[in-house]
């Protein structure tokens, strides 16, 4: 049995988070069990007027990380084809600059990555497939934390994973 409605509601208002992984264990693990308690949550009455639903943290930084990326390798391909098509002469200065700016846009995504706490880390290891660095931020998280308990659900998914794999 998990969570009383009352743990549940104050997940759900304070720590949207971890409900909604609790939602997504509940849902694999014990369908009757999510039907029952979890997912009268999701419905149009639970959600106030002004609230908006949020992207998760781990999920928009590797987002915001994969953009960087992938706009560092179409600007990379954009000077060389222009260098190549123009037979542009770029000052080193011009380079310098444009690499520096990158560089810079690549530091900002990774302190925001520096920001998330082992839980979130943990998660977006185990959602990359990447289990046992998962499993290594996962069991960091101490034992008064309100993510405890999740985290030691994923730890427990993680072994069978692994034992699956084996």
């Amino acid at each position: 049995m998990g969570p009383s409605k009352e743990e549940l509601a104050n997940y759900f208002k304070n720590n949207r988070k971890y409900f909604d992984e609790l939602a997504h264990h509940y849902k694999q693990t014990d369908p009757s069990y999510y039907n029952k308690y979890i997912a009268p949550f999701y419905s149009i009455s639970f959600i106030s007027a002004g609230e908006k639903r949020t992207v998760k943290p781990a999920i928009a930084a590797f987002a915001a990380s994969m953009v960087v990326f992938i706009m560092g390798i179409v600007l990379f391909f954009m000077v060389n084809q222009k260098s190549i098509d123009e037979d542009v002469n770029v000052s080193e200065d011009e380079i310098e600059n444009e690499i520096e700016s990158d560089r810079v846009k690549m530091l900002d995504t990774l302190s925001s990555l520096k920001d998330l706490g082992d839980y979130e880390k943990g998660i977006m290891y185990y959602q990359l497939g990447e289990y046992n660095k998962a499993e290594k931020f996962l069991e960091k998280v101490p034992e008064g934390n309100a993510l405890y308990k999740d985290a030691k659900l994923k730890l427990n998914e993680i072994k069978k994973k692994k034992k699956d794999i084996r």
